[in-house]
Order: C-alpha cells, then sequence, then structure tokens
C-alpha cells in the first residue's frame, strides 16, 4: 500500500533531480547523499510546522499572551516517543513526521474555520497517507452547535454539513483510487492483522510500548478530561474508539507512531487542562 502515497515520492524524486543537476552522488546506503539531506529536511520542517500549527491552535482557544502556547513543545516531546525512544519500534517511514504537520495544521484550519487553507490540505495530506479519512469527521464536529449537549446538537444539523461531509470522503475516495491507477500493482492490498495484534494486547512484555504512546499523557487526558473546556476537544474524542478499531484491523499496535495524527491534538488539549488548573490554583490563593 505504500506505493499508493504519492506526496513524499513525488519530493524524493524532485530531491533526486536537483542532486543530478548538482552532480551530488547518491550513496549506496543511503546516507549523506541527496535523499537523506531531503529525508533529514523534511523530518525537520514537519516538526516546526507542527509546533507552530499546536501554538496557534492553543493562541485561538487562550489567547495570544497564554504562557500555555508553551505546550506547543509537547509535539516533539511526543514525537521522540511514538518515533525514536521505544526499542520495539521497528519501522520508520517518510510519511510519518509529514502526518503529523498536515494533521495539526488541518486542525488549527478546522478550529479557526479557515476553510481553504483545510481543503488545501486536506488534499496533499490524502496524497500523502490515508488516515486523512478521519479529517472530514474532525471538520463536521466543528460545525456542530457548542452550547447544548451533542444529542441537542445533532438534532439541528444542516444539510449542508451533511453534504460536505459525503463531499469530502468522495474527494477522499477519489485522491486513493487515482493514486492507486499511477502505480502498477498499487492496490490497497487488504491485509488483516487482528490476530498478530491480538496478540501483542495479550502480552504483558507489550504493555508497556504501547502505553508509552504520546509520551503517557494519553492518561493525564484520560483522568481529566471533564477538564477539557471546550466542546469540539471533547466531541473529538469520540473518533478516538474508531481510529483504535481501524488501526487495530491495518495497522501493527507495537508501531505507536500510527496514532502519530493525533499528537497537535493532546498537546492542544495538554494547554487548556495546564490553563484551568492553574487558573483554579490562582483563584484559590488568598492574597495577602
Amino acid at each position: 500500500p505504500f506505493r499508493t502515497r504519492r506526496f513524499m515520492a513525488w519530493v524524493f524524486r524532485g530531491a533526486l533531480f536537483v542532486g543530478q543537476m548538482l552532480h551530488l552522488r547518491q550513496d549506496s546506503d543511503a546516507t549523506r547523499g541527496p535523499i537523506w539531506w531531503t529525508d533529514l529536511a523534511i523530518v525537520t520542517t514537519s516538526l516546526f510546522i507542527a509546533v507552530w500549527a499546536t501554538r496557534r491552535s492553543i493562541q485561538l482557544l487562550l489567547g495570544n499572551k497564554s504562557v500555555w502556547t508553551w505546550a506547543a513543545m509537547l509535539v516533539p516531546y511526543m514525537a521522540y516517543f511514538n518515533f525514536l525512544l521505544v526499542g520495539e519500534i521497528r519501522v520508520q517511514t517518510p510519511y510519518d513526521l509529514p502526518s503529523v504537520a498536515f494533521y495539526a495544521v488541518a486542525l488549527y484550519a478546522i478550529l479557526a474555520r479557515f476553510r481553504l487553507a483545510y481543503y488545501a490540505v486536506f488534499i496533499v495530506a490524502t496524497l500523502n497517507r490515508e488516515t486523512t479519512l478521519f479529517l472530514p469527521l474532525f471538520f463536521f464536529l466543528r460545525q456542530l452547535r457548542e452550547d447544548v449537549s451533542l444529542g441537542e446538537a445533532l438534532k439541528h444539523i444542516r444539510p449542508i454539513w451533511t453534504l460536505e461531509l459525503v463531499a469530502q470522503m468522495a474527494m477522499w475516495e477519489g485522491i486513493r483510487e487515482w493514486s492507486k491507477s499511477t502505480v502498477e500493482g498499487g492496490q490497497l492490498q487488504a491485509t488483516t492483522i487482528l490476530a498478530k495484534n491480538y496478540h501483542f494486547l495479550m502480552d504483558p512484555l507489550h504493555w508497556p510500548t504501547m502505553a508509552s504512546v504520546f509520551g503517557f499523557l494519553w492518561i493525564p487526558y484520560l483522568l481529566l478530561f471533564r477538564q477539557v473546556a471546550n466542546p469540539f476537544l471533547k466531541r473529538c474524542a469520540l473518533l478516538t474508539p474508531l481510529w483504535f478499531m481501524v488501526m487495530l484491523g491495518v495497522g501493527d499496535l507495537l508501531e505507536i507512531r500510527i496514532h502519530s495524527e493525533w499528537i497537535s491534538y493532546v498537546a492542544i488539549c495538554m494547554a487548556l487542562l495546564l490553563n484551568k488548573f492553574f487558573m483554579r490554583r490562582t483563584v484559590e490563593t488568598p492574597t495577602v
């Protein structure tokens, strides 16, 4: 299935073309050549973009002067866990860090209601990896009223919102079908690894690896979920069971990088939780 992910293939093809123009040699072991330098640039740029977009999202929710915009630095912290620090992570791919950046920018565009920016990111990100299938659901949740309960908000869905959701899903399917058609033998293989993932889940030796996702920040997020002071972000949590079920069937659960699209979301939630906790402590502290 990886051959149908066209975006990074184009990036590396362009790097090789530029390398040939500059007479740069690509080593046989793929080190210190155009591919190596391009990969380094992509990883670095993706992290900077993800931090920037996460910071902008936090500023949107808490204000430009909030000290908790620094919570955006939780992005590289979580990325180190999801990609580098865990010994059982056996594979890394060129699509990983760009996916983190694309999701961070898309989430900011959704929060800020920048429709055109969202669609631009959605199209390019879908060429990078199929996980953008969930972005239309984030987008749809943002359209719902936030001053009422979810049940009440669902009763007032406008037809245009549903049509836009269907249109985005159709765009995703169209991009995926076109991507597969450009690669010989590029049809997505429906290989299920449920049995292997079930073994991983049942083996206590693997539990520390799976628990280390997001640098263990899922623990305070889960414990303090009710304190997240934003209805949209709370509703996004409804997508996590669906995400896990999909990854259970198509991903390797020990490769915790498969959950990295949620890094920016977790960082934003942490900023809101920190802000609420310290604001409450400040109010409760008696003045002299």
